[in-house]
């Protein structure tokens, strides 16, 4: 499995403090590991069709999915909301033309 890291999503990961970014490096381990793992609190978003979000802190969570076998990772953000949710459409139609 090949984790591909979006133009937005490195942006956002750039703006983190340096502790949620470690928090990161992380749970991206324990997900290539097993992107089930109960750590991870993995939960998949009923508002996109296979779009999934695992946990860096409560606060912080990845969206991503999965193409072929690989895995996009879309958005890094503090507390997701339906906020995020308007511009994903925008990035998921981008990345699947």
């Amino acid at each position: 499995m090949l984790i591909i890291e979006t133009d937005d999503f490195k942006k956002d990961l750039d703006k983190l403090p340096k502790s949620i970014k470690r928090l990161y490096q992380k749970q991206k381990q324990i997900f290539e590991t097993n992107w089930l793992d109960p750590r991870l609190h993995v939960k998949k978003l009923k508002e996109y069709h296979g779009v999934y979000s695992f946990r860096i802190t409560r606060l912080y969570r990845v969206l991503f999915y999965f193409s072929g076998v690989n895995v996009i990772f879309l958005k890094i953000n503090p507390l997701i909301t339906r906020i995020i949710y308007i511009p994903l459409i925008t990035l998921i139609n981008n990345k699947s033309a």
